[in-house]
């Protein structure tokens, strides 16, 4: 004889009673307010910040600069701020508001709205296919060098986990661990509180995955939220969803949770792994052109790129912060080179303090060649271009060349600082050498 808690079937569709039928207009009006808070507050923060920059332009641009190559590239940066507003107004702003707006209406904070108006409303399963692509188009908002828009997609996927976390952690204090008290833990009372639990250890999980990105720069820690989020549909796929299903069928127990019930949960991470997966680095970059690029013509887009690259620091002028990246610029001569330099990134404390020792500040336009390469590259083969490129322009001007070169003139104890100012560094220098190698496009 089946057990008491065994119901005749398995139920597999939502309860006929829907969330919508459960909400009134004034809820409905305050779920459109948290939907459209986060997109104001942007675009307000934007254009304060774009009047604020363009004011403080506007005040130096009437003290002298101490080269024209200065105010040349003061002037071609603020354009570049200018162009890279607008993309960023295209691209990323709709596509986290959109994105925002589904987490708010077909996911978890609606789905607590509805349970706290009818505890025995459910969310229809076909709602859970556009929520999976929310977390999917705050990633798509972020651009690889957009440092603050990847930080702010980086706390919205661990503010959403955590979430989860301590909703699922809730109903399991509050609600299952009672009702399985009371039944003295058989097994549907033991699977019920398994399901809710399973869930806030993967949430717990996948949160601290999320925040380890914080660490990193810019292209990282999108590439890891990239990752963690396919992680996170495989993984509930694999971890939550087939044992709930198999354990129910197993016990004969009902499959539906609180709020979601298996099928819902297969549109959920179904759809989210067919849509996450075809969007590798490559499209997104295409889907970002294609949004960000309409209306701009060829200079506009790719100074929009020198931007982001330079990105912004608060409230700073952009004539403040070439002032600081003159500061920072450096160049060698050739002996200070050797083909152990030029085939590893990383340089021992030894290395670094010899290639300090020969670098030597240097100036707007007084740097002869910026070298680009790759370090998949042999490093024979780079030396001898580079000795060959400075023998030619030696015996042009009379004078051995100064070089920039990543390793020797980064500064190393503050990489990402320096590589901020790469731009001013590319426009400091006279020439641009390229080292193209097997490996230099890849």
């Amino acid at each position: 004889q089946a057990p008491a808690c065994m119901p005749a079937a398995i139920e597999l569709t939502p309860s006929p009673r829907s969330c919508f039928a459960t909400l009134s207009p004034w809820h409905w009006l305050l779920l459109t307010a948290i939907a459209l808070t986060p997109t104001l507050a942007a675009v307000i923060a934007l254009g304060t910040a774009h009047r604020l920059h363009r004011s403080a332009a506007e005040r130096e641009s009437r003290a002298s600069e101490a080269s024209a190559r200065r105010a040349q590239l003061v002037k071609t940066l603020d354009d570049a701020q200018i162009a890279e507003a607008r993309i960023r107004l295209r691209v990323s702003v709709p596509t986290f508001a959109l994105g925002w707006a589904l987490f708010v209406f077909c996911e978890d904070i609606f789905s607590h709205v509805c349970s706290l108006v009818g505890p025995s409303a459910s969310v229809p399963a076909p709602m859970l296919i556009p929520a999976a692509a929310a977390p999917i188009l705050v990633l798509l908002s972020c651009r690889p060098t957009d440092r603050v828009a990847i930080r702010c997609a980086c706390l919205f996927l661990v503010a959403r986990e955590l979430y989860e976390a301590s909703s699922s952690l809730h109903y399991v204090l509050s609600e299952e661990l009672v009702a399985a008290r009371a039944a003295g833990w058989d097994e549907c009372s033991s699977y019920h509180f398994s399901v809710p639990a399973t869930k806030a250890v993967l949430a717990l999980y996948h949160g601290l995955f999320y925040a380890s990105s914080l660490r990193l720069s810019a292209r990282p820690a999108l590439q890891r939220l990239w990752l963690g989020l396919r992680c996170y549909f495989v993984i509930n796929a694999l971890l939550r969803l087939l044992p709930k299903y198999a354990l129910a069928v197993h016990f004969g127990c009902s499959s539906d949770g609180p709020a979601y019930s298996v099928l819902a949960l297969v549109y959920f991470y179904g759809f989210g792994l067919l849509f996450s997966l075809p969007l590798t680095a490559q499209n997104r970059g295409r889907v970002h052109n294609l949004l960000g690029g309409a209306g701009l013509d060829e200079r506009a887009r790719r100074t929009s790129a020198v931007a982001a690259l330079f990105g912004r620091d608060g409230f700073r002028s952009t004539r403040s912060r070439v002032i600081d990246a003159v500061s920072r610029f450096k160049a060698v001569r050739l002996s200070a080179l050797s083909t152990a330099v030029l085939g590893d990134s990383a340089a021992s404390e030894d290395e670094r303090a010899l290639l300090d020792s020969h670098a030597e500040q240097a100036s707007l336009g007084g740097v002869d060649a910026f070298i680009s390469h790759s370090w998949g590259d042999d490093a024979e083969a780079k030396y001898r271009a580079i000795e060959q490129w400075s023998q030619a322009f030696a015996q042009a001007h009379g004078r051995t060349p100064l070089l920039w070169l990543d390793k020797a003139c980064v500064d190393q104890r503050d990489i990402e600082r320096s590589l901020r100012g790469l731009p001013i560094f590319i426009g400091g220098c006279n020439h641009f050498v390229v080292l193209a190698g097997s490996t230099y496009l890849q």
